[in-house]
């Protein structure tokens, strides 16, 4: 198989992974690629290195648009480039195939056939270009060779002369004293001034000089070679007197029917019948065919023709037997269109060799007025005979009339649809500046109430000679509120991620029936307070309950769900848990609460839209949740939906892929698991790496019945030096934002001279990514602020028992 060395510029990762992956797929040859970001690491690289084929992405970070490209054919060795750009506007491409590039291709539209059939194009056509070019080269020096002898043969009838550098003359024939008597040419005499000036300039040149001499009404041609360590000049002539006049006559000739074929409007070009070569080419063709003539003179005719080169031969063949003859082609131009032409070729003599004179037309629109006549004809054909008893005028006269009403009742349907269309644009662009306004009047409700609340019982908390009852009343409110006001933020935050396609999938092990056992728990005593009774479904055994999907998003819909659930039941019981049906799991939330309209089965889980969204609506709530599990669910390949009647309960359902992971692993997850013991946080040594002095004291607070001592860095800087200086540190809560020095580079220090003790990441910024990344640099796990101690308790036991 072909091996072909490829050099990718592309500054843009997927576009360069897309790139890559669809080289693999190209079966006509195996690629060796080779990518950099930058124009200045693509020249170097092309220094280096052989390759085939140049792909370039015009925009980089040091280059952009036709300077780019200017760039990489200085540096290119002439390796043939194809552009590969997103740029929608075609005409700067078409402007670069005109300076060199081979082809270029937009992003939108590649694909592995598309680029591989254009990397064996512009490879095959560079090589052929680089042919002519050498052709051209060795056709020129045995031109010149071949003028040369006829020109002077061994036996010269013409003057000859032999001038030292000094201007003496040294040699003279016959011929010459004939030609210049009255020069008085003497041997090792100074020649005339007019020879001198000649001969010291071919001296200074230091190159064979060929020049014209006129004496007396006759035309010489002195050709003049040098002999510079000798200290000579030889200057061969030819009296050019006739063959002067005679080209200047044929030149007069050949400039009138140049400027006759260069400025005519029809589009011209000159064969050579034996090799198919474009000899020259009118400015008409340029135009029409989007080569430039330099280019076009440069090409073979095959390379237009859409024929085969077997093929061209053959219709050549008919052109020597035939003094004039007319041909319909499909031609190829450079933006790759094909257009049918007309061409008129008929035998000329050039300089002394028969060549083909070519009129190209464009029958392109002709031939589909053609074509869509024959079908008409057919049509019509058809119709004739199926109505060949009726009258043939008053039937194509009532046709006529019916194709007219069609043609108005079309028209008057489209101006229909178009103004219902303006008038559905309308209403939505009206509903939506309503559910807009009527989102930010709930957002300003769900975080000004909580905030009232933790505000006002926080300032009640102040008043003297408060009852315990009281006190313990105060703070119940002022968590509740918090909680509330906490949950609002996070709604805000995940659809934030959602509509910025921050939010990512992280796909692992996840044991189902431990998720729906852990939301049981959680919710209970929530359910329990307002008198519901809360029960869930396991329907699958352990062993087949352990599968691969996202953790976080699985109990994020539950929850939404549930909490949707307990908000809008008075009375009566909450139902949830799923079943296996086929490649799904399917979930389930079932509850007796008010029910929905069955107008807003579908609206309920757009952005901005709750079931109730007036101003005197009695539930609390962002109205975000059922949006995010919608979100997440689709996220994870799924499909979710509702099925309710108004006052007698809701049923949502949701599925997400069943993707088991296999028995021998989950025994393995469970033998290990079982080994561990569980250990009595006490008697810990920790460090507190935080700098806000409230965070600092909740978490000493938080920590004291676990510790034995507490240190505390405010930076990272002083974090690495407290580990350094405290080798027998067992815990340290490590804050991510901090001056100086952050907590992901302080851990990453720690971890250079000590990797046992136990480091947990501790943050407010709660972004996709930002787990992922202290894992990275060595946190054992990750906590998101606000903290609540049973779930940093659970984590420290976690890593402690290991």
């Amino acid at each position: 198989m072909r091996a072909i060395t490829i050099l990718l510029i592309e500054d843009n990762p997927p576009d360069e992974r897309l790139i890559r992956e669809m080289l693999k797929d190209i079966s006509h040859f195996k690629s060796n690629l080779i990518s950099v970001v930058t124009l200045k690491d693509g020249c170097e690289q092309i220094q280096k290195n052989n390759f085939d084929i140049i792909l370039l992405d015009l925009n980089l970070p040091d280059s952009t648009g036709r300077q780019t490209f200017q760039k990489v054919i200085d540096c290119s060795k002439e390796i043939p480039i194809i552009l590969i750009t997103g740029i929608k506007d075609e005409e700067l491409p078409l402007k670069l195939i005109k300076k060199g590039a081979q082809d270029y291709l937009t992003k939108q539209s590649l694909n592995p056939d598309l680029l591989g059939k254009s990397i064996l194009y512009s490879i095959e056509r560079q090589a052929l270009l680089r042919n002519i070019k050498i052709q051209n080269v060795q056709i020129d020096r045995i031109e010149k060779e071949r003028i040369l002898i006829a020109k002077f043969p061994s036996q010269n009838p013409g003057p000859i002369l032999r001038v030292a550098r000094n201007g003496k003359l040294l040699y003279i024939n016959e011929a010459g004293i004939k030609l210049l008597p009255d020069w008085q040419l003497i041997i090792n005499e100074i020649i005339s001034s007019r020879l001198k000036d000649i001969i010291d300039s071919i001296f200074i040149e230091g190159t064979n000089i060929e020049f014209e001499l006129c004496h007396r009404e006759l035309i010489y041609s002195f050709y003049a070679v040098p002999f510079i360590e000798e200290g000579y000049i030889n200057l061969y002539g030819q009296d050019i007197t006739e063959r002067k006049l005679a080209g200047d006559a044929l030149r007069e000739s050949e400039e009138s029917y140049r400027k006759l074929f260069e400025n005519h409007s029809a589009v011209k070009i000159i064969l050579d019948p034996d090799t198919g070569a474009i000899l020259d080419a009118n400015d008409a063709a340029a135009q029409y065919y989007g080569w430039t003539r330099e280019e076009l003179k440069h090409m073979k005719i095959y390379q237009i023709n859409t024929l085969s080169p077997e093929e061209v031969n053959v219709e050549m063949e008919k052109v020597r037997s035939e003094r004039r003859i007319r041909f319909e082609f499909r031609h190829r131009r450079a933006d790759r269109s094909i257009r049918d032409v007309e061409v008129f070729s008929s035998k000329i003599e050039i300089r002394g060799k028969d060549v083909l004179h070519s009129i190209i037309h464009d029958i392109t629109e002709r031939k589909q007025g053609e074509e869509e006549l024959k079908n008409k004809i057919d049509e019509l054909t058809i119709a004739n005979k199926e109505l060949a008893f009726q009258n043939e005028e008053r039937e194509k006269r009532a046709d006529e009339l019916i194709i007219a009403n069609k043609e108005l009742v079309f028209q008057n349907e489209e101006k229909e649809k178009r103004a219902t269309e303006l008038t559905i644009a309308k209403e939505q662009a009206e509903e939506s500046d309503r559910l807009k306004s009527a989102f930010l009047t709930n957002m300003s409700h769900e975080i000004r109430t909580p905030m009232n609340g933790i505000l006002g019982f926080t300032e009640l908390l102040k008043e003297p000679n408060l009852s315990s009852d009281d006190q313990q009343d105060y703070i119940q409110t002022i968590q509740i509120s918090g909680a509330r006001m906490l949950n609002t933020i996070n709604s805000i935050v995940d659809i934030s991620k959602i509509e910025s396609g921050l939010m990512k999938v992280d796909i692992k092990e996840t044991n189902i029936n431990e998720k729906i056992e852990f939301t049981y728990k959680f919710f209970r005593p929530e359910a329990e307070i307002k008198g519901l009774q809360l029960l869930f479904k396991n329907s699958l055994p352990a062993k087949k309950a352990i599968i691969k999907t996202d953790n976080e998003k699985v109990y994020g819909m539950l929850t939404n769900l549930i909490r949707n659930a307990i908000k809008f039941t008075y009375e009566g019981s909450i139902e949830f848990g799923y079943e296996k049906k086929g490649e799904y799991l399917e979930f389930f939330v079932k509850d007796t609460g008010i029910g929905i309209p069955q107008n807003q089965h579908k609206i309920i889980f757009e952005r901005f839209r709750q079931g109730s969204e007036s101003h005197n609506r009695g539930y609390e709530g962002s109205g975000l949740g059922l949006s995010i599990a919608k979100s997440y669910v689709e996220m994870l390949g799924g499909e979710i939906w509702v099925e309710s009647e108004e006052g007698k309960g809701s049923i949502f359902y949701f599925t997400i892929p069943y993707n088991a992971v296999s028995e021998e692993k989950i025994e393995i997850v469970n033998a290990v698991s079982t080994e561990h013991k569980e250990v009595q946080l006490k008697n810990l040594k920790i460090l507190i790496v935080e700098d806000d002095e409230i965070s600092y004291s909740l978490l000493t607070r938080m920590l004291q019945k676990i510790s034995k001592e507490v240190l505390h860095a405010i930076t990272g800087v002083q974090a690495v030096e407290a580990c350094r200086n405290n080798p027998d540190l067992d815990l340290v809560l490590m804050d991510i934002r901090m001056p100086k020095m952050d907590g992901n580079e302080a851990t990453r220090q720690i971890r250079q001279f000590n990797k046992d003790v136990i480091i947990i990441a501790q943050t407010a910024y709660a972004f996709s990514g930002d787990k992922e990344l202290a894992i990275e640099a060595g946190c054992n796990d990750y906590i998101s602020k606000p903290i609540n101690s049973t779930s940093l308790f659970e984590l420290i036991r976690k890593h402690i028992n290991k």
